[in-house]
């Protein structure tokens, strides 16, 4: 006598499914980006932190340059990178007042470059992008006349303007960081199943244009 089959298990209501999966994107994505955000917020401070000994004991190149790391580390809603424009603005214009050209020259030229190196479509603040120029050429004359060398006012801007065309380098390297965070969404959602088992194909799938957009990122930044 042969026994009964049993029952085949009834598949979850639709609703039920796409909740569970929104829930696995919404896991996947907080326990990828929290590391390079608390990373970034605490290497930022950190810098920022590092320029203040340095302007406290006198030495303002290690302040700039402390100040430039420190603005690079962007992060929306934190503060350091925008505390750190500021004080480059600061010391930048105290040493113009001081009549030390080449701090001033070297801060602004360091706020410029990390409001540049900072950008994807376009620069955070584009009124102090401006004002930098400004000084810069500015200070370029000043110099230029105290060494009696000629000056190329016109030459000079058109140079610094040229740094604002689209760079496709930034914007590829954008696009990758995107992708590689869709990549290992899609590698948690087909690569696993519910029981936390690999799925040989999908998993080998997305775990390799997650691991090619990642080296490609990295390499582009």
């Amino acid at each position: 006598m042969t026994g009964q089959a049993k029952p085949s298990k009834a598949a979850p209501p639709p609703i039920r499914r796409i909740g569970g999966q929104l829930a696995v994107i919404l896991v996947a994505s907080v326990s990828l980006l929290a590391p390079l955000c608390g990373r970034t917020l605490v290497d930022g401070r950190a810098e920022l932190a590092r320029a203040e000994a340095a302007a406290e004991a006198g030495d303002h190149d290690a302040a700039i340059r402390h100040l430039g790391r420190a603005a690079r580390f962007r992060l929306p809603l934190a503060n350091h990178d925008e505390l750190a424009l500021s004080r480059l603005r600061e010391l930048a214009l105290d040493a113009e007042a001081g009549d030390r050209t080449s701090t001033a020259l070297a801060a602004w030229r360091e706020l410029r470059s990390a409001l540049i190196g900072t950008r994807v479509l376009d620069v955070a603040d584009p009124e102090l992008l401006a004002e930098a120029n400004a000084a810069i050429v500015d200070l370029m004359i000043h110099e230029a006349r105290a060494a009696d060398r000629p000056i190329a006012r016109e030459r000079w801007a058109d140079e610094l303007e040229q740094d604002l065309a689209p760079r496709h380098r930034s914007l590829l390297a954008a696009a990758c960081f995107a992708g590689w965070l869709v990549a290992c969404v899609g590698f948690f959602v087909r690569g696993i199943d519910g029981k936390g088992r690999l799925i040989p194909r999908p998993a080998l799938r997305w775990g390799g244009l997650a691991l090619l957009l990642l080296v490609a990122w990295l390499l582009l930044m």
